[in-house]
């Protein structure tokens, strides 16, 4: 899967982020909003109530996860991906280019995909992202490497790992950057913050689930 020719290492080099969590949770956020965007695609009117999201943060093992039922890398959203500052996301707005801030704070991301094709035939892998490299940009591992399967009939699941000295502080649930002293209320406090238009829109699925260490809340 070869890469679309532009100097990627510079620019997310040049990008800043916010201060503190929310600069910490930055890639988390452009994961989950291409996740509505990809249960908005497939789900159209009825995403609210037929779209997941899963957002795992496992402090022990200093990663995060988020898993979604959209549309997966089918062969549109493939292109996309692939295409710097251009596809799907631009189109909406966006800048198309999210998913390169992972790299400010984690040294390693993973993706799992499944998707359903025009004949109705199911594929799916699991994949090494390597925006920067000069061949290809989603390399494939064996299944129970990097992401592991794709929980859901379809859609995608990111996995962010390797966090940066600096990120690495955030694994640390009683650690001072939390204000609250409660890292899953911060974390989930964030997300809402972020994403209040699209809770006020009624774009973000009802089944919309934060998992810190095992346990889980419903933040929608």
């Amino acid at each position: 899967m070869k890469p679309k020719s532009i100097d990627l290492a510079s620019e997310v080099k040049r990008a800043t982020l916010p201060d503190g969590l929310n600069g910490f949770l930055f890639p988390l956020f452009e994961a989950v909003s291409n996740s509505l965007h990809s249960i908005e695609e497939r789900w159209g009117d009825a995403a609210e109530n037929k779209g997941i999201i899963e957002i795992e943060f496992l402090s022990t093992n200093r990663e995060i996860i988020i898993a979604d039922n959209g549309i997966g890398f089918d062969e549109k959203n493939l292109g996309a991906f692939l295409t710097p500052l251009t596809g799907n996301k631009y189109e909406r707005g966006g800048k198309g280019f999210g998913r390169f801030i992972a790299f400010k704070n984690f040294r390693e991301v993973f993706y799992s995909s499944r998707q359903i094709d025009l004949r109705g035939v199911s594929s799916g892998g699991v994949y090494r992202y390597e925006p920067f490299a000069s061949d290809d940009n989603l390399i494939e591992v064996p299944i129970n490497g990097g992401a592991g399967a794709h929980r859901f009939g379809t859609g995608l699941t990111a996995l962010l790992k390797s966090p940066s000295e600096e990120s690495s502080a955030y694994f640390d649930l009683a650690g001072p950057q939390y204000s609250s002293g409660d890292a899953q209320t911060s974390i989930a406090s964030a997300a809402l913050d972020h994403f209040l238009i699209e809770f006020i829109q009624r774009k973000v699925p009802k089944h919309t689930i934060l998992t810190v260490d095992e346990i889980p809340i419903n933040i929608n």
